[in-house]
């Protein structure tokens, strides 16, 4: 093995020095003058185009992460120069050492060693030479280290069998922070088919307590612990620099969980004497920023520290990292390491492969990035987990791009959902919360959102990242269920273990004997139970008749109650609340799809229609408008093949959008129209008709703004004289069968497919009165504005609020306005400002 180390020596005039070591020995250079640096100004450049260019691509921002890939090019041609090439090394001694050991690129090893910011900030990994292009991608390894950490480059061997991965999910933000699964969930899908190979646990709750019990309790068991959350470091002019040293926290921190709620900031040396004497020889961190820091900053990276505490090999991430890449490049890393590479090889073929597969996903389809130079490999010693094997492992980082598969002991799930489990991360993570306090979790969501999905979506989760020991139950309400039924299927389930412990049939059993056992099993087992559909049960909406007589319904409240405690969870799915249940639930209320993951669906479904997203206007204001539902999603961005993205919205608003593709035949799973049918099916003619006027409303509806708009002696006949008391009532139904849903006392969500449904009921049913309708809305909305300037100067915190709130409804007034030359009207409505959402 070659071995190239460029060592920094920092001071008022930084230096360099270069050491050749091989099997006849080590040599090396003088020290020479040191004077690369890197603008602020290209830094930042780096930096948005690594972890903002692929959120917005359009116009001049592709021109300008253009100049971002040059600069990345030519910092990394600059700072080969100043190493190898440095006109103060007067011999052109560092030249010569280079090209001894770059005559094998696969033999050779190169080590940066620095021990400040400074250095450690320099982009290394940059490193270009004209003749064999970027280092990182070339050599056998390319790796930093501490000056007093001596590289031990002969492999360190376990041998072991399975991969053991233990990874910890830190999101201290909650809904607010990184999406949950943005890393676990691509590797789960990658590792599903080498389960035998490959296992990965979850540290449950995300603590530094929590990891410190398990690894006691498992010494010598992980050999990959898989930091997935945020680095952290003090910011530079806030700091003491004369006490800055001593003072504790001031180094490189990653940030934990804490018990209930809050952080705790646990530094690389804190962390590296935890895993000092638990066997645990990799370290990879997910965290951003965890690999470099500021170079004015007095502090070392997290992984720096934990080389310099003991530990073996650190992975760390130079900057925030995008889902398909953190995928990608960990995929190929444990493919590499399975297959007998030692890490720093695995991760020189995981840089390669991210620079050869360069496209990522985003807003307009795949554009190429040159973030291979993310990853940042610290290490004291090259680990090598398996023994080289003739039979090779390959992980396909493509799978995250399927159809989830299934995972472990699932009885009677449904199919798949046609586009593949989108993330849910915020709703995955409320569950996880939920449930470390909670056995019971009913998740309320109104039309299309997709309850059923993520239900399912997350008991498969838990499957596959140790939550579980036993298996996934599903039941459908939809069809007519009693306990009966729930117990026959988990008694048949565990059949053979009944009956050896018993010495008799399940099916010989009594009913109560039957219910009692299933409880036991489940109170002692961790499984997880799905109970979809369950509004039927009491009657939906609310008073409507049930099939279900009230001694089965109490049955069904009994078990859930009987389980609470235990180590089974169950997920209820409804459109209500269920509050006859009592209270041995914790509620949570499923909205659409997040901007990211509607954008994710959204990219699937254009593919799917064929439709060129390159040539494709920006689409998100109507992915907002449609509120991230996933069904109106489904059904209404195909139409973009015909219609600008503009022109649908404004079809969408005023309920003239024709939707070619959705068939009502295909059943309410997969037709919008035919899932708003099945629920205005509960209501009554007279209702239906006057919810028609919703179709006026964009996003959201307030009755007093109903009732100003029936206020009125010439209003239509159906409408005339209702007032707040009585929309109310009408709405509060609406939002019982997941029309809307209500956030306020008389203040509702709708959804984002109103206007187009309610097109057909509104010409019918007030064909005579359309004009009036729009009129009488532009001068509501124009009294509602002046009433909100008065209100600003009073309570701007409250008049923001609603203002918030109407803002589409503003909007669209104002172009009802228009078309009418309703400028008094319009007076009010232009001179309040409406926020951007």
């Amino acid at each position: 093995m070659n071995e190239l180390i460029v060592r920094y020596y920092h001071s008022d005039n930084p230096s360099c020095q270069v050491y050749y070591r091989s099997d006849l020995g080590t040599q090396e250079t003088d020290k020479f003058t040191f004077t690369f640096s890197v603008s602020k100004e290209d830094r930042e450049l780096i930096q948005w185009y690594l972890e903002e260019y692929l959120s917005y691509p359009y116009g001049a921002f592709q021109e300008r992460a253009k100049r971002a890939e040059n600069v990345i090019h030519d910092l990394g041609a600059e700072l080969f120069a100043e190493v190898f090439r440095n006109k103060n090394d007067h011999d052109q001694t560092a030249i010569r050492f280079y090209d001894r050991a770059m005559e094998n690129p696969t033999d050779c090893h190169i080590i940066i060693r620095a021990d400040h910011p400074a250095a450690w900030s320099l982009p290394w990994e940059f490193l270009h030479d004209p003749a064999y292009g970027f280092l990182t991608q070339k050599t056998s390894g390319f790796v930093r280290s501490h000056p007093g950490v001596s590289v031990r480059l002969s492999p360190i061997r376990t041998d072991t069998p399975k991969i053991n991965i233990l990874m910890i999910i830190s999101r201290p933000g909650g809904e607010a922070d990184v999406p949950f699964q943005s890393v676990a969930r691509p590797l789960m899908e990658i590792f599903r088919p080498h389960r035998d190979r490959i296992q990965i646990d979850v540290l449950r709750p995300p603590t530094y307590e929590q990891l410190q019990k398990v690894l006691v309790e498992k010494p010598n068991f992980y050999h990959i612990l898989h930091f997935d959350g945020h680095g952290v470091f003090p910011h530079p002019r806030s700091i003491d620099n004369h006490t800055f040293l001593s003072e504790q926290g001031s180094q490189g921190q990653l940030v934990f969980e804490k018990a209930g709620v809050g952080k705790r900031f646990v530094s690389g040396e804190e962390l590296g004497n935890l895993l000092s004497g638990k066997g645990v020889p990799v370290v990879m961190l997910n965290a951003c920023q965890s690999g470099m820091s500021h170079p004015d900053a007095l502090y070392p990276s997290v992984g720096g520290e934990l080389i310099k505490t003991g530990a073996l090999s650190v992975v760390a991430m130079a900057y925030s990292v995008y889902v398909h890449t953190a995928a990608q490049f960990m995929a190929r890393v444990y493919e590499a390491l399975i297959n007998g590479q030692t890490l720093a090889h695995a991760v020189t073929i995981a840089r390669e492969a991210l620079a050869v597969r360069d496209k990522r996903e985003s807003p307009v389809g795949l554009i190429s990035l040159q973030d291979w130079v993310v990853p940042v490999l610290f290490q004291s010693g090259n680990v090598q987990l398996f023994v080289p094997s003739d039979a090779e492992l390959h992980l396909d980082a493509g799978l995250i791009e399927d159809k989830q598969a299934a995972a472990g002991a699932e009885i009677h799930l449904p199919g798949q959902p046609d586009y593949g489990f989108i993330d849910r991360d915020a709703d995955i993570w409320k569950l996880e919360k939920a449930f470390e306090r909670e056995t019971i979790v009913l998740l309320q969501a109104m039309a299309g959102v997709g309850k059923t999905t993520t239900a399912v979506g997350f008991a498969r989760w838990w499957a596959e990242t140790g939550a579980l020991h036993g298996p996934i139950f599903f039941f459908s309400f939809e069809s007519y269920t009693t306990l009966a039924h729930v117990c026959d299927r988990i008694g048949e389930v565990f059949r053979a273990v009944i009956k050896s412990q018993l010495g008799t049939e399940w099916h010989l059993l009594d009913a109560a004997h039957r219910r009692k056992l299933a409880v036991d099993i489940l109170r002692k087992l961790p499984c997880l139970m799905i109970w979809d559909n369950f509004e039927p049960v009491a009657g939906f909406p609310k008073g409507s008749p049930t099939i279900w007589k009230k001694e089965e319904q109490q049955e069904l409240k009994d078990f859930l109650q009987a389980l609470s405690g235990g180590a089974t969870r169950v997920i209820i799915t409804s459109r209500s609340d269920e509050e006859w249940l009592g209270r041995c639930y914790q509620k949570i209320t499923l909205r659409g799809l997040n901007q990211r993951d509607a954008m994710e669906l959204a990219g699937k479904v254009l593919d799917r229609a064929d439709i060129d997203r390159q040539k494709l206007k920006p689409y998100d204001k109507l992915l907002h408008y449609l509120q991230g539902n996933p069904l109106a999603i489904q059904v209404i961005l195909p139409e973009l093949a015909h219609s600008e993205p503009d022109e649908l919205l404004v079809a969408l608003q005023t309920g003239a959008a024709k939707l070619s593709k959705d068939d009502i035949e295909q059943g309410r799973e997969h037709s919008l129209t035919a899932s708003l049918e099945y629920r205005m099916d509960k209501l009554d003619k007279l209702l239906r008709s006057r919810l028609g006027v919703l179709g006026l409303f964009q996003g959201f509806v307030n009755a007093n703004m109903l009732a100003f708009i029936c206020h009125d002696d010439s209003a239509p006949g159906l409408l005339r004289g209702l007032d707040s008391d009585a929309w109310i009532q009408m709405l509060d139904l609406s939002a019982e069968i997941g029309l809307l849903r209500k956030v306020g006392h008389g203040l509702y969500n709708i959804h984002p497919a109103l206007p187009w449904f309610f097109h057909q009921i509104l010409q019918t049913t007030y064909a005579n009165d359309m004009e009036w309708l729009d009129q009488r809305l532009v001068a509501v909305c124009g009294d509602l504005s002046q009433s909100l300037q008065q209100q600003l100067k009073a309570n701007a915190e409250t008049a923001m609020r609603y203002l918030r709130l109407e803002e589409q409804n503003f909007r669209f007034a104002i172009h009802l306005g228009c078309r009418y030359k309703m400028w008094d009207a319009l007076r009010g409505c232009h001179r309040i400002s409406v926020p951007s959402s």
